[in-house]
């Protein structure tokens, strides 16, 4: 047990012949800073004044100076100056320190800190928030801390080789946590790890999470116990430790109730009546539906009308296994003429086949998406007329700056990437004398659509045919990026590739600047260029007019993995045609080799 010595001898004489000195903020913050780090400090030495302090997330926090207007006024109070030291004295100090003086709001603001920074730092999966470790410090903080639990979101995390009904009777009835999320083929669940599991489950008015990586025999063993409602219950992540067998969950699942669920992580997991659970989470925030299995497969009307009183989701994702991700014999649903509205909702993941992702978005309104990620299996056509009028409806997607087009040999992937709308910066005349962390940089808005095909000539024309059904957001898009993977001509010339498909494709994008081409596609497009000014008995309008009408704001042409000369022979005429027109064009063969 750690204990504080008394200020140094020069402080009290400094106390005794002067008044009190006012300490700031930042003062009071690295002491406690000093004592919480040697509580944490971690060596082999006995000698305290040889331990080597561990680098702890507080550094940051004092570093900036994070405080609230609160916190200045607790610690707006005389206390004298002086070293802190810890010193292992089993509960006894001489004298008491600055740090003992600090109100108890100010150590419940510290410890809070501390739990949002450990939970932050990067090995927060495998170290959760140990504040057992603060209540050894002095009687104090241990009651202080027992008297603030939903403060500090003190709870009981049980895993591997922690046996619940040794230990759980030893503390005050605080929520219990079930974390056994290692997900390896070859080794499951130890037998005393599964009767831990089944300890903590007869405690279902306390659990609070549920992270397991189940078995068939341990689910055998659980269903009866999770038969009943699980109202403490915030987190649940399960997923099947067979990669060949999904997990059932049956219609009993937690009695169709879990009202403070806040995160729900289904991986291989077949549980089709989960709509009817979603009813009852108001407080959901996120939900993550990996490998959906043939046998989960429910109704996109059912899913959202689930989640429609799920005012505070915020990410949502819903991956099914290919190829049956829709049952053959259900027809869809005219749209209906009123969407549900997700106000919070920022990204949105899908994985499966069209019809179910159309379905869906014609009843989803979510104005502050900014993360878009949606995967379609192989199908004869794509028709996307409600994935459209989504995302107009979708202010922050409506009018992308940067397109990117990928070909594989199984798919073709189009990046739509979005400037992310400014935040007013804070002047000095409105900034106060306190500061806090600094927010963490925005991830960038972006809609990626993926479409699975394994054909070259299905994918220029399928390619074709979904941007002119994106062409309204692309009319903006003023830096253009196309590439193909090195295996994608490994068969067959590049110049076999339809001209008249790359021309009908960028004729959508009328505000491209930049065209940037990598890769094995360099000779095709110099290819589909040299037809624009051909003899126009082809199709192509091989005339002024048609130079004029392809890509008419281009300044900049990147071609880079591919210096050929028949390449760059090509491509001489059109420049030559763009340059007499008085839109002249810079071309950079590789990096920024000016020809």
């Amino acid at each position: 047990m750690h204990s504080l010595q008394s200020p140094s001898r020069n402080s009290q004489t400094r106390a005794r012949g002067a008044a009190p000195r006012l300490l700031s903020p930042r003062v009071i913050i690295t002491k406690v800073q000093a004592t919480v780090r040697r509580i944490f400090s971690i060596s082999k030495t006995k000698d305290p004044r040889r331990r080597k302090p561990t680098n702890d997330t507080f550094d940051e926090w004092v570093a900036v100076g994070h405080h609230s207007k609160e916190f200045d006024a607790w610690v707006n109070f005389s206390c004298h100056s002086g070293e802190l030291h810890g010193k292992r004295d089993f509960g006894r100090c001489s004298r008491p320190a600055a740090i003992e003086k600090l109100p108890n709001e100010v150590l419940l603001e510290v410890f809070d800190t501390l739990r949002h920074l450990t939970l932050k730092s990067p090995s927060s999966s495998s170290v959760p928030w140990q504040w057992h470790r603060l209540t050894h410090v002095c009687r104090r903080w241990r009651s202080l801390i027992f008297a603030s639990p939903h403060l500090l979101d003190l709870r009981l995390v049980y895993t591997y080789q922690k046996p619940v009904r040794k230990t759980l009777d030893l503390w005050p009835p605080l929520p219990v946590a079930i974390c056994y999320p290692r997900l390896t083929p070859i080794r499951s669940l130890a037998p005393q790890d599964e009767e831990n599991v089944i300890a903590a489950l007869k405690h279902p008015t306390r659990v609070c999470e549920i992270n397991l990586n189940m078995t068939r025999s341990l689910l055998s063993k659980s269903s009866p116990l999770m038969r009943v409602s699980f109202p403490e219950l915030e987190h649940l992540r399960l997923r099947s430790q067979d990669a060949m067998r999904p997990l059932f969950l049956p219609t009993t699942f937690l009695a169709g109730s879990a009202p403070r669920l806040r995160d729900i992580h289904l991986d291989r997991t077949a549980y089709p009546t989960l709509p009817l659970l979603l009813l009852s989470t108001p407080d959901l925030v996120s939900l993550c539906l990996d490998e959906i299995p043939s046998a989960g497969y429910f109704p996109p009307e059912a899913l959202v009308n689930g989640l429609s009183g799920a005012t505070q989701l915020k990410s949502m994702k819903i991956h099914f296994l290919p190829p049956t991700s829709r049952p053959e014999h259900i027809n869809s649903p005219l749209p209906p003429q009123n969407r549900i509205l997700f106000p919070n909702l920022t990204e949105l993941h899908f994985s499966g086949c069209g019809e179910f992702l159309e379905d869906l978005v014609s009843r989803m309104r979510a104005p502050a998406l900014k993360q878009f990620n949606t995967t379609l299996f192989e199908q004869p056509t794509f028709e996307i007329p409600q994935l459209c009028q989504f995302i107009d409806l979708t202010e922050a997607l409506r009018s992308p700056h940067q397109t990117s087009i990928r070909l594989s040999d199984d798919d073709i992937s189009i990046i739509h990437e979005f400037q992310s709308p400014s935040v007013p910066s804070t002047t000095a005349t409105t900034a106060t004398p306190t500061s806090t962390l600094p927010p963490p940089s925005p991830p960038p808005y972006k809609f990626r659509l993926q479409l699975a095909c394994d054909d070259l000539d299905r994918q220029t024309s399928m390619l074709v045919h979904v941007c002119q059904q994106l062409s309204s957001l692309l009319s903006n898009v003023e830096r253009l990026d196309v590439e193909a993977s090195p295996l994608l001509f490994i068969w067959r010339n590049p110049d076999e590739t339809d001209a008249f498909q790359w021309l009908e494709l960028f004729r959508q994008f009328k505000g491209v600047k930049k065209l940037d081409v990598s890769g094995t596609l360099v000779p095709s497009i110099a290819g589909a260029l040299e037809r624009v000014i051909g003899s126009g008995n082809d199709g192509l309008g091989g005339n002024s007019s048609a130079v004029q009408d392809l890509l008419p704001a281009l300044c900049d042409l990147h071609l880079s993995g591919s210096t050929s000369t028949s390449s760059s022979l090509s491509i001489k005429p059109f420049l030559a045609a763009r340059e007499r027109s008085g839109n002249p064009i810079s071309v950079y063969w590789g990096v920024d080799d000016d020809v």
